[in-house]
């Protein structure tokens, strides 16, 4: 492994995406077995959502509550029952970004539906959509994860608005 972004400033809240840059990374999670976790009590884990040969992306999962903020750990990478050889510290951080609303607050797994996000009003910087993700994650079964594509910003609201797909068709 060549690097990790971000390392500094992790959400001890989760929901941190993680890019991990390396080599010979696998290209298919269907395929390939990819587990990250970290080196704390609770060895919180980083779910691989999107990968290719030089660039892994991972969810970080919500920390215990006794991760202190400024707290530094180690990533420990599994690929197809490797164990990846150098490690990566990371650093916690206790800042979050509240959601105010989210219009509609669910959608059917099936209709194409716009979702409006709004974020607080204290939030400090510009919102751009090129620096937005957003998953959608489904309460029944957590393995399901859709990525949502962010249509539109509006900084002066703090709002923006993606677009859940809905079914595959095909």
């Amino acid at each position: 492994m060549s690097g990790a972004f971000p390392l500094i400033g992790l959400n001890i809240f989760g929901d941190t995406l993680m890019t991990i840059s390396g080599e010979y990374l696998p290209h298919n999670l269907e395929t390939s077995t990819v587990f990250i976790k970290f080196s704390d009590d609770y060895e919180t884990t980083c779910v691989a959502q999107v990968t290719s040969t030089s660039e892994l992306v991972c969810l970080t999962s919500a920390f215990h509550y006794s991760i202190e903020d400024g707290a530094s750990l180690q990533m420990v990478i599994v690929i197809n029952g490797q164990t990846v050889a150098n490690s990566i510290t990371v650093t916690m951080s206790e800042d979050s970004v509240s959601v105010m609303s989210m219009i509609p607050s669910s959608v059917s797994p099936v209709l194409k539906t716009k979702i409006v996000v709004e974020i607080g009003s204290d939030f400090p910087y510009t919102l751009f959509k090129e620096d937005l993700t957003m998953n959608a994650i489904s309460t029944n079964d957590s393995s399901y994860i859709r990525y949502l594509r962010v249509v539109e910003v509006d900084d002066a609201t703090k709002t923006f608005t993606a677009l859940f797909g809905g079914a595959y068709s095909g």
